[in-house]
């Protein structure tokens, strides 16, 4: 009876510090529920970082042209921007595009300035907005509705906020 003993204090032992099936599936099931709770935060946060990351891509773009037209000398370098398209364009003197920026499929080209019939800003030689006029440009999240604006003043700065120019 002694050996039957021993065998049976080894087996309780072992038995004591484990974790049952129970306990197991437990924790799975509320892992799982968290993660599947925090998932849609996720793709929340990602289209608000692409709506930023659009907004200072497109200010560093227009800081690009400020720049092309102080080093040439030359007043008609501008910048267009399609809204049914939710496209912009970098212009060279004579409206040929050198570059096109098409914006990510969440983000939405809401609002930008307009020069007679068009969409579209002009640069002087010495960077500032053509005819003193600086404007805002309106980028939203399709999901969310959220805004950011890029902002051009009367002197050729260059801003991005999450609040409209005064």
């Amino acid at each position: 009876m002694n050996m039957l003993e021993d065998k049976k204090q080894k087996f309780e032992g072992i038995n004591s510090f484990g974790f049952t099936l129970i306990e197991i599936v437990i924790v799975l099931v509320i892992t799982s529920i968290t993660v599947a709770l925090a998932v849609p935060n996720l793709s929340k946060v990602k289209n608000y970082y692409q709506l930023d990351i659009s907004a200072r891509e497109m200010a560093s773009d227009i800081r690009d042209l400020q720049q092309t037209a102080i080093k040439t000398q030359t007043a008609t370098y501008s910048m267009m921007w399609d809204l049914g398209t939710d496209t912009y364009y970098l212009c060279n003197p004579g409206t040929t595009a050198y570059k096109t920026v098409n914006l990510p499929a969440g983000v939405d080209l809401a609002n930008a300035p307009i020069t007679g019939y068009y969409y579209q800003m002009n640069f002087s030689a010495n960077g500032r907005p053509k005819g003193g006029i600086g404007g805002s440009i309106t980028l939203s999240d399709k999901g969310s509705g959220k805004k950011k604006y890029v902002i051009i003043d009367t002197l050729g700065r260059v801003r991005v906020s999450d609040t409209p120019a005064n």
